[in-house]
């Protein structure tokens, strides 16, 4: 059985735009020297953290919008740091929707962002609640 991970090509994804993006953000919103705090938000490995700073790895949808909870990100802002990473929000998903609200809400935890997600829509992914 072959456990290697796929190596996902994302077009559309803008390393350099994604990582200045990343810290100017952590910059305007004086996290530059808590990262474990981003990180930690967001649900998110220190590692795959770094390597979205980096501009080494594309972050999936999943953990793009991640990324944007951690950042505190703004509607605004969140829209433009998926356009970075060559997705968008859909005006369709019952999920993308709900995270919306959370960031206008200014709830900036993942795992409330999911609970807040489950409890709006019934759709309940425990493999994103728990945070390590």
């Amino acid at each position: 059985m072959n456990t290697s991970k796929i190596n996902f090509t994302n077009p559309f994804y803008n390393s350099e735009a994604l990582s200045s993006m990343i810290f100017e953000l952590l910059k305007e919103k004086n996290l530059q020297n808590n990262h474990p705090d981003v990180y930690k938000r967001a649900g998110l490995s220190r590692a795959n953290f770094s390597n979205y700073i980096s501009g080494k790895n594309c972050p999936t949808p999943e953990k793009a919008r991640r990324l944007i909870v951690g950042l505190k990100c703004s509607l605004t802002e969140a829209e433009k740091l998926l356009s970075y990473c060559g997705y968008a929000f859909s005006q369709d998903a019952p999920y993308d929707n709900c995270l919306k609200e959370c960031l206008q809400q200014e709830i900036y935890i993942y795992t409330d962002v999911e609970i807040y997600i489950s409890q709006k829509t019934g759709y309940y992914r425990p493999d994103t609640i728990l945070v390590a």
